[in-house]
């Protein structure tokens, strides 16, 4: 799963990057790979795999309880994919530069 991270790390950057209205858009067209992506990402940071820095957690902290359920292997990636879209992918502001920061790290 790390190696499709690393693939898919500039759609990841590109939906960070967008203005809200035009990201919840996005959201709403994105494949399957990369709602897997958002959500290996989302356990990496709270299994403590991926650090993040004080900041980075008092931004997360709102949307504890949507990463906790994209983080579950119960739910179906569709039923992740609707959590992602209703919520407007607003943590991934605070989500996205800590994972393509691991990513970044393990490159060099």
């Amino acid at each position: 799963m790390a190696t499709s991270l690393k693939r898919r790390q500039n759609d990841l950057v590109f939906l960070c990057c967008q203005h809200h209205t035009y990201r919840k858009q996005l959201l709403k067209h994105i494949d399957s790979e990369l709602v897997k992506c958002i959500c290996h990402g989302t356990a990496k940071v709270l299994d403590g795999t991926i650090p993040i820095t004080a900041s980075q957690k008092k931004t997360l902290k709102k949307d504890k309880k949507l990463l906790r359920k994209l983080a579950r292997s119960n739910i179906t990636t569709a039923g992740k994919k609707r959590l992602i879209v209703q919520s407007g992918g607003g943590f991934l502001l605070g989500l996205i530069p800590a994972v393509v920061g691991a990513l970044a790290s393990l490159i060099r």
